[in-house]
């Protein structure tokens, strides 16, 4: 998906993002989690993006590297965190880890849903390339987009106030437009979805909850924990997850 990564390098969009400081609901779940553990871990912060992830992990850890395929991005973080000891900021794709050998981390994080900015044979590659430089015990822990949330965005919701119908309307109408096929496309197990992020510029894949599971145990990674985004909450697993619907969650792996 070139035009996803065209823009991830724009600078405007770089800066927007350098403003966003918190963790969400589950990666604050996670990252109390961890905590106890994280002055010996060897982290890789995956699409790091302006440093959101940095201000939170990167002072924690034995050694923290951050990669991201966006120039811009990188720029920033440099800037932000030109003190940050035993730490380094790389130009990466996530899907070519080849400068990092086998089992060099402890932990590695792809955090808000950077994982479905590429098609699915690249994503497949990245799971492969995440599972051979984590070290045997090591944590994996990412978000994705869940396929069983789409079929929220094509229902329209009514409002008894007009402004606001108008633009529920208008919504429905280009989500409709962008997406005509999109009936078939939540009958398969993943597949490539406009959702309207940043004004239907883009395309990012969603999935089913249980074929993420599926993917993740296809290349070794097991004890697989799912955490909701509403509440950072992890999901019991006395419930149904075909029947979850929040529109992404996340995953934490361990090897």
């Amino acid at each position: 998906m070139k035009k996803v990564k065209e823009f991830w390098e724009k600078e405007d969009v770089a800066s927007h993002y350098s403003r966003n400081t918190h963790l969400f609901p589950p990666e604050a779940t996670v990252f109390e989690m961890l905590r106890p553990e994280l002055s010996r871990m060897r982290m890789l912060d995956i699409g790091v993006g302006a440093g959101r992830t940095s201000l939170y992990f990167g002072d924690k850890v034995r050694e923290y590297v951050a990669i991201d395929y966006s120039a811009s991005m990188l720029e920033i973080c440099k800037e932000r965190f030109s003190s940050l000891p035993s730490s380094s900021f790389q130009i990466r794709d996530a899907a070519n880890l080849q400068e990092y050998a086998d089992e060099s981390f402890d932990f590695v994080l792809f955090s808000y849903n950077g994982i479905d900015s590429v098609e699915h044979s690249k994503r497949m590659r990245i799971f492969e390339e995440i599972r051979r430089v984590c070290a045997p015990g090591a944590y994996f822990f990412f978000s994705s987009h869940n396929l069983l949330y789409v079929e929220e965005l094509f229902r329209l919701k009514l409002s008894y106030h007009p402004r606001v119908f108008i633009n529920k309307l208008r919504k429905y109408i280009s989500y409709r437009k962008h997406n005509k096929n999109w009936r078939e496309k939540i009958k398969e197990q993943h597949a490539i979805i406009n959702d309207g992020a940043h004004r239907f510029s883009i395309m990012l894949y969603y999935i089913k909850p249980e074929e993420q599971i599926r993917q993740l145990h296809k290349y070794g990674f097991k004890q697989i924990e799912i955490f909701l985004l509403s509440n950072g909450e992890q999901f019991h697993q006395d419930s149904k997850i075909e029947l979850n619907k929040e529109d992404w969650l996340s995953y934490l792996c361990k090897i």
